[in-house]
């Protein structure tokens, strides 16, 4: 999915670590599949974006998926607690869609990250010391 870009984006980390992600509600009861209902359920973990077209039309009756966006820097949560009418507590789980491969790619990214800056401290901190030691 791809989202516009404002004409002053700022590469900052806050913008950086959103990324949209597909996420399961196994066995969700279909009186909480409304659009109303998934999207305050889906509100704890996220911003809604979508949902599936199976979702929208109750036609795949094991779970119900919707696209999330996510900030990856943030705690996941693994299961919401859903208050009834009748005021028992639903235990939902949560199911987070190629996320394994996503943090790969993320754990790659930081540690082309943590090896630059650390070339630029060493290069920085070789020219900051032989710069400022005077020979006799």
């Amino acid at each position: 999915m791809l989202k516009s870009v404002p004409e002053y984006f700022d590469f900052a980390p806050d913008e950086m670590n959103r990324v949209p992600i597909w996420i399961k509600f196994p066995n969700l009861p279909l009186k909480y599949w409304p659009l109303k209902c998934l999207s305050k359920i889906v509100s704890v973990l996220g911003k809604p974006l979508q949902c599936d077209k199976l979702t929208s039309m109750m036609s795949r009756l094991s779970c119900a998926r919707v696209l999330v966006e996510l900030d990856l820097l943030s705690n996941l949560i693994y299961s919401i607690n859903i208050i009834l009418p009748n005021s028992a507590t639903l235990v939902q789980s949560v199911v987070y869609e190629n996320l394994s491969k996503l943090y790969k790619h993320i754990i790659i990214i930081i540690i082309i990250i943590i090896i630059a800056i650390t070339i630029i401290i060493n290069y920085y901190y070789y020219h900051f010391f032989y710069q400022n030691v005077s020979m006799y």
